[in-house]
């Protein structure tokens, strides 16, 4: 980032949002915690990948997630236009996904949000990113499509619902908005990232949720216009 911003990448704003864990799903994400052998780097193809990947669907399907978003979504209209949003790929009891969930949510405050998933044909893409791209849709969510390969230069703002502690993953994610647009040498990208915290406990697997999410937060704010307020945020969890 140092060599890319302002060269290559846009400047950003970063800024995490706290959400919390039920008490019932800490309870499901330690079990499988104490189950993993954990490690710093995870990677979710490795021999333990089916556990470190519940693990991240867990925290990536947070209920709170969708309460955080729901208080923050701008209402001004002008707001929306090239907005990302990064969904989990989990299910609930019902076999309701994550990313319809949040369309939902957009739908009833007047967005007009399409999806990109492995379900569309290359042809069908095509047409929503355009229709993306010419602004006759102001939302676009994704699970893992446009992780890597596709880039969006009209993307101003990011909403990351869901991420796994995969680095390549997470710098993928940012570099989607950070892209400069021809035509646009001011262009400032902004990313919401919501950031899980455990119910209160001491646990060693609570403290390992917070470092973990912490790490990332430090990660993504790293070149960040305001990274004075995410280094703030990291110090007020952590004295927690």
């Amino acid at each position: 980032l140092d060599q890319a911003i302002p060269k290559y990448l846009c400047n950003y704003y970063y800024y995490p949002k706290e959400c919390y864990l039920t008490e019932d799903e800490f309870k499901k994400w330690e079990k499988l915690y104490l189950q993993s052998g954990w490690s710093d780097d995870e990677d979710e193809e490795s021999d333990k990948g089916r556990i470190f990947g519940a693990m991240a669907r867990i925290l990536g399907s947070a209920e709170d997630k969708l309460r955080v978003l729901e208080n923050i979504l701008p209402t001004d209209p002008d707001s929306r236009a090239h907005t990302l949003f990064f969904c989990g790929d989990n299910k609930d009891n019902h076999e309701v996904r994550d990313i319809e969930k949040t369309a939902r949510i957009l739908t009833e405050r007047g967005w007009t949000p399409t999806k990109i998933t492995c379900e569309e044909s290359q042809e069908q893409r095509r047409g929503i990113l355009n229709n993306f791209v010419e602004g006759r849709t102001d939302g676009l969510l994704s699970i893992r499509v446009l992780d890597e390969g596709i880039d969006i230069p009209e993307i101003r703002t990011a909403y990351i619902l869901a991420s796994s502690s995969n680095r390549r993953q997470f710098i993928q994610r940012r570099g989607r908005v950070l892209r400069k647009l021809d035509g646009v040498p001011d262009k400032e990208a902004k990313i919401y990232d919501f950031v899980v915290m455990p119910p209160e406990t001491n646990s060693n697997a609570a403290k390992k949720l917070i470092e973990k999410e912490l790490n990332r937060v430090e990660q993504m704010s790293s070149k960040a216009l305001n990274k004075d307020e995410a280094d703030n945020f990291i110090k007020e969890r952590a004295r927690k």
